[in-house]
């Protein structure tokens, strides 16, 4: 995955539709902020889709926004999801079950 947003659009915009859980986990292990929050916005992704080493793509943005050097700007990858959750309108449970 090269974080290219316009190929992302293209792509779903011509019936791409699989995938997407992976993508954003590519995205997000790879700091790609941008396509994180697109595939977010407009991808009906499986939020506890688990990686090769178990973990999902919000585990790896908690991961990552600890090294995020000006979370202030945007809440890091961590901010990206809080933001994407809460305007998904999910049920307020913990928030571990989305881990």
């Amino acid at each position: 995955m090269s974080g290219n947003v316009e190929l992302a659009k293209l792509l779903w915009g011509r019936g791409a539709r699989e995938g997407a859980a992976f993508a954003l986990s590519n995205a997000v292990t790879k700091g790609y902020l941008e396509m994180t929050r697109w595939l977010l916005a407009n991808c009906k992704t499986d939020l506890n889709w688990k990686n090769y080493e178990g973990k999902t793509a919000l585990m790896i943005a908690t991961e990552k926004g600890e090294q995020h050097s000006d979370p202030s700007k945007d809440g890091g990858p961590r901010g990206i999801f809080e933001a994407s959750i809460k305007s998904r309108n999910l049920p307020s449970r913990n928030q571990e079950e989305y881990v």
